[in-house]
């Protein structure tokens, strides 16, 4: 409850706000994180079901999404920005994109810059696009660009738009959120956003109840491509990227559907829900081929 004060009091301040301030594009802050733990890491793996037995050597990679979990104060600080006048209550995680340059391992510390790389309109709204750099030492070994979709009305164009049709399908890979995964991430994460948290003001927020993370939600597609495509080796991974389409329900199972992208260093994919509709749209995953 404590954490969401801030939260609370950023979504009534800008309870009206109509548009974001695009004098604070450029704006970015840093900070020094870790070193990384042992905790740290099966924390996180229990909180986005992953296989346990991948992080059990000296020295691990840790997962793919793991440094999501480090950065929420930083999206924070953004998310309650006085003058960034963000209208929490019509907040919503559009994409997620993020290449691997290097691995974080146990033990280390990471230095981390987020920015706000853009604020511009979109057929779904306004959109804030934060980009974060992170390295280790003097090497980059992340980058990712966070972006959020202030929802506003949709135009006839935008709803009349053309899904992408993709090549032969590949596979169908499938993994189960559980009820209480919200609240188990947010504690590992420390997003404790109302909509994850709070079935009430979820849904005053438009939503059925409480969601999912999007973060959540990539972090374990991510971990079944690193299966389906990469034989689990995460050596391979270089890069991800998705449109979140739909708000995905505690409980619920989601089909990820990869196709054949033409292209020997990349797959397409979407994911779909229990019922057919679509969660994720316009996914890609890179990788290093296999010789």
């Amino acid at each position: 409850m404590l954490n969401n004060i801030p939260l609370f009091l950023a979504m009534m301040r800008n309870i009206r706000a109509e548009k974001i301030n695009r004098g604070m594009i450029g704006h970015s802050i840093t900070s020094r994180i870790g070193p990384i733990t042992r905790n740290d890491i099966y924390s996180y793996v229990e909180a986005t079901l992953d296989n346990p037995v991948r992080y059990s050597g000296e020295n691990c990679t840790v997962p793919p999404f793991y440094l999501s979990r480090l950065l929420y104060p930083m999206f924070k600080y953004f998310l309650v920005n006085k003058e960034l006048k963000l209208n929490l209550l019509k907040l919503v995680h559009g994409q997620q994109t993020i290449d691997w340059l290097g691995h974080i391992h146990e033990g280390d510390i990471i230095d981390v810059e987020m920015s706000i790389d853009n604020i511009a309109d979109s057929p779904a709204g306004e959109m804030i696009d934060l980009k974060t750099v992170a390295s280790v030492g003097n090497s980059r070994i992340a980058e990712a660009h966070t972006v959020f979709i202030i929802r506003g009305k949709r135009s006839e164009r935008s709803s009349r738009r053309k899904e992408k049709v993709y090549n032969r399908e590949l596979f169908r890979k499938k993994f189960r959120t559980v009820k209480k995964q919200p609240m188990q991430y947010a504690k590992v994460s420390g997003d404790a956003n109302f909509i994850h948290t709070s079935p009430f003001l979820a849904r005053l927020a438009g939503l059925p109840g409480t969601v999912m993370h999007g973060v959540c939600i990539a972090a374990m597609t991510a971990n079944c491509l690193l299966d389906e495509v990469c034989n689990g080796d995460m050596t391979r991974m270089k890069g991800i990227s998705m449109r979140f389409a739909t708000p995905v329900l505690p409980g619920d199972e989601i089909t990820i559907i990869g196709y054949d992208s033409g292209e020997k260093d990349r797959i397409v994919f979407n994911a779909v829900n229990s019922l057919g509709k679509y969660v994720l749209k316009n996914g890609e995953y890179r990788f290093t081929p296999q010789n």
